[in-house]
């Protein structure tokens, strides 16, 4: 590590203050103190921008600024004083500074007050200064976007957590919408090795990369912990309502992680869990694809992924083309396996297979591309995931999903939170395969005595591929708020077929690896 000490204004070799500086500190106005409490912030600001450049920091290490006692506030200072900076100091902070860490500030409430500030610098996420919930008992961060609060004081509060590649900034089209509405609050996470987010420990890349079974399940659980101690932070620390509730949302590869903090109930201290038990209302599995739930792939389905002739360099836009494209299926909710299309989608505008309509990822401009994708960093262990032999990490998070969404113990124990699949019908085969394999690995566990303590509701954004956030967003947030208000308003007709439930008991009849049967008939279109 680098570390780097700043003497403030007035100490030894840093230019003093003005006399009519110190004017204003000792009897200035509220005003005029204000004044020269931003401009101090600015000033730091500018000194930060200017060390980055100079000291040629690398972007992936970033930068983590640090005040130590009455130095929190010129840190604070400068957070507050964004609106001020030149551009190209903002532009550079936005991507360099990781965290903030307000070091023994005994006399500021400076967490409360970094808080505090937050929603005033919203309206463009892709250039807000990172925010952290800071968990000291293991050193992680997290980097998250906030709408604040909504003008109804039952409001929900919907978090967000992000896929493979596509992190917090695809959710950027939600913001505004959710900030008008007035009666939710939508908060996005960055999980770990993403921008502004602590990254992997070489050691935890290792245990991706090649670990035991035991390592990468304890990993897996590991991060379920810290899930849910970010979520319980964020409860306590954005002043949260209890009678909104809050619904956990994993979109894409992001289920896997809130899967891992159901399934790490019992693990979780009795604080965090009560409190939990209280304010989540619902879990929502968003389009998952079939390796986030543990499923062996359908033999011979495409994917970029694993294809061989896909160069290295190549791989982010042939991944990004893929995932992103319009597929034609069958009615494979209701008729299995052999109804889905597994074929690799072409470019033509003509070619039924992707419906005519353009991959999302070539309807994105430059800006577009910089703000919601991060393609340099996933491939060390996002990718390693939807990767890995069957039998090996396939079988880890198999049985890290299948406590989460079966086990008795885990659903006793968040028996007042309704479980959520929401799946898009043009998605490609992975995502539309885990939507059929869940449903029917439900319908299996059919007629307990207890079904509706077991309940999972199905919900399908019709003609929608894995992007609806950036096709059309605001269907897409009606959909997830019908959801959070439990059905009752947003029938969601335009795009959203109606939900229907399937439940299960609390045998577990599929415990076994690999679970073949879902397979059976699946084929190329």
């Amino acid at each position: 590590m680098w570390v780097i000490c700043i003497n403030r204004r007035h100490y030894p070799g840093t230019a003093p203050f003005s006399k009519r500086e110190l004017d204003i500190i000792a009897s200035g106005t509220d005003d005029d103190r204000l004044q020269l409490l931003t401009q101090q912030g600015v000033d730091i600001a500018v000194l930060i921008g200017a060390l980055i450049t100079q000291c040629a920091n690398p972007l992936r290490g970033g930068v983590t600024l640090a005040g130590w006692s009455l130095g929190a506030t010129f840190v604070l200072a400068m957070l507050a004083a964004y609106d001020a900076f030149p551009k190209s100091v903002l532009s550079s902070l936005s991507r360099y500074l990781t965290a903030v860490v307000l070091w023994d500030d005994a006399d500021n409430d400076g967490l409360s007050f970094l808080l505090s500030i937050q929603n005033s610098i919203l309206p463009e996420p892709h250039l807000e200064p990172p925010f952290c919930i800071y968990s000291a008992w293991r050193g992680i961060t997290y980097f998250y976007t906030d709408t604040g609060p909504a003008s109804t004081p039952d409001y929900k509060t919907l978090v967000l957590v992000h896929g493979h590649t596509f992190h917090v900034g695809t959710f950027k089209r939600f913001s505004q919408l959710a900030i008008d509405s007035q009666r939710m609050r939508v908060i996005c996470i960055n999980r770990r090795h993403y921008p502004g987010t602590t990254p992997y420990s070489q050691h935890e890349l290792d245990i991706i990369a090649s670990g035991s079974n035991d390592d990468r399940a304890k990993l897996l659980v590991q991060q379920g912990i810290d899930m849910a101690i970010l979520i319980d932070a964020l409860i306590a620390q954005c002043g949260i309502p209890l009678n909104g509730g809050v619904t956990l949302a994993g979109w894409s590869l992001g289920a896997t992680f809130v899967l891992a903090m159901l399934a790490a109930c019992d693990e979780l201290q009795a604080d965090v869990r009560v409190s939990l038990k209280k304010y989540l209302t619902g879990v929502v599995m968003w389009d998952m694809p079939s390796a986030a739930l543990g499923l062996p792939d359908i033999p011979d389905a495409y994917s970029p992924l694993g294809d061989p002739s896909v160069p290295p360099e190549a791989l982010p836009v042939a991944f990004g083309t893929w995932v992103s494209s319009f597929y034609t299926h069958g009615d494979f909710m209701t008729h299995g396996f052999s109804h889905i299309n597994t074929a690799k989608p072409t470019q033509s505008t003509g070619d039924p297979t992707t419906l005519g309509r353009l991959p999302t990822i070539q309807k994105l401009t430059p800006e577009d591309i910089s703000t919601y994708i991060d393609f340099t960093l996933s491939t060390e262990h996002d990718t390693a995931i939807l990767i890995a032999e069957e039998g090996g990490y396939r079988q880890v998070i198999y049985d890290l999903t299948q406590k989460a969404l079966f086990d008795p113990q885990v659903r006793e124990t968040w028996k007042g939170t309704k479980y959520y699949y929401l799946h898009s019908d043009c998605s490609p085969w992975a995502f539309v395969y885990s939507a059929c394999a869940l449903k029917e690995m439900c319908d299996l566990r059919k007629d307990s005595e207890e079904e509706k303590k077991y309940e999972v509701t199905f919900k399908c954004f019709e003609n929608a591929n894995h992007f609806p956030m950036l096709e059309e967003p605001e269907v897409a947030l009606h959909g997830l708020y019908d959801l959070l208000a439990g059905g009752s308003e947003h029938s969601g007709e335009e795009k959203s077929a109606a939900a229907e439930s399937a439940t299960v008991d609390s045998e577990d009849k599929t415990s076994s690896y690999p679970p073949q049967p879902w397979l059976a008939g699946a084929v190329n279109a």
